[in-house]
């Protein structure tokens, strides 16, 4: 039990401050966490199925933000199929703009894949080497 005396003021905006002095006693409770032991049995072949499962969700997460900037490109410039296109039609300067949010938007898809390629070379180079039966 930690013994504490404090005095404090208190500044309300466009009311009267007060003051008070508090004296007491503070008892700090404990975090209560539960005792979680959960059984999870999964195989080493189980486990790189799942890493690279995710791996190529994540590739085709991307691959679907890379369809979607050129779709915008597209919609802009008056090509999407389906679609007419912004009126009135893109200026210069409207063009100049979607140029630069893409260009940033595919550096970012680039850094991601960058780090997937890394994820996909570590799952590799982490799997036991098996040497493979001879064909008779």
């Amino acid at each position: 039990m930690v013994q504490f005396s404090r005095l404090m003021r208190i500044d309300i905006e466009g009311a009267k401050a007060f003051t008070f002095n508090y004296r007491g006693d503070l008892k700090m409770s404990q975090a209560n966490i539960p005792n979680v032991t959960p059984t999870i049995s999964i195989t080493l072949d189980d486990s790189v199925n799942l890493l690279l499962a995710s791996t190529a969700l994540e590739g085709l997460a991307l691959a679907n933000i890379i369809n979607a900037e050129a779709e915008r490109i597209q919609y802009v410039i008056g090509t999407l199929p389906g679609s007419e296109g912004l009126s009135p039609p893109a200026t210069i300067s409207n063009l100049l703009a979607i140029d630069s949010s893409v260009v940033r938007t595919l550096q970012e898809v680039m850094k991601k894949e960058i780090l997937l390629q890394i994820k996909l070379d570590s799952i590799m180079n982490s799997l036991p080497i098996t040497p493979l039966a001879m064909a008779e």
